[in-house]
């Protein structure tokens, strides 16, 4: 039996039924698993973006953190003052502590004249620049000048024996930071801190 509908005749119950056997769609099953998916992504998402938050937080401390230990351990390695300062023109070849705040970036340079700031030169090249890390906001409790300097030595040459902090806030996001504090010997330490 031919099973097709010619020109202009009346579809037949069984013409009707193969043609609405091979159209495509969504069953009730189907639907109702997708609904809940996104339900599910829609219930998870505020806690995934406390997690990228978080991990951006502790990828910013570390990072400054880790530019303390370098600065450190390139002072003991040249025999010469090092300095960490804050610099608006990190990523630039002539780059010079100028930057008002921590968050615009940090440079770490030998500090070869102890003055605590970049002489633009073969005599203090940057060892480390790293640009503004936006959505942060990064303060000291040290001297003022955004200066972190470290003796040959391995000891803090601008605060003397006095341990500081330095704190990492994320803008706008109330919860507690983190700092890292410097003791005496120049050793950091990152804990939790609250934001100012």
């Amino acid at each position: 039996m031919n099973k097709s509908i010619s020109k202009g005749a009346q579809p037949t119950p069984d013409s009707l039924s193969v043609h609405l056997c091979n159209q495509g769609g969504f069953t009730l099953i189907e639907l109702l698993v997708a609904v809940g998916i996104l339900a599910i992504l829609w219930a998870v998402s505020p806690n995934y973006r406390d997690v990228v938050d978080s991990f951006r937080m502790t990828s910013t401390t570390n990072s400054f953190a880790g530019a303390l230990k370098r600065a450190r351990s390139e002072a003991m390695v040249r025999r010469v003052p090092v300095a960490v300062c804050a610099s608006a023109n990190a990523g630039a070849v002539g780059a010079i502590c100028n930057g008002a705040t921590w968050d615009a970036g940090w440079i770490i340079f030998p500090d070869v004249n102890g003055d605590q700031a970049r002489a633009v030169g073969a005599a203090e090249p940057v060892i480390i620049s790293t640009p503004a890390r936006t959505g942060f906001t990064i303060t000291d409790n040290f001297t003022g000048i955004n200066v972190i300097s470290f003796l040959p030595s391995g000891l803090l040459a601008n605060v003397g024996a006095v341990a500081g902090t330095v704190t990492v806030c994320q803008t706008g996001n109330p919860r507690a930071g983190k700092g890292i504090t410097l003791n005496s010997i120049g050793k950091a330490r990152i804990a939790a801190s609250a934001c100012p």
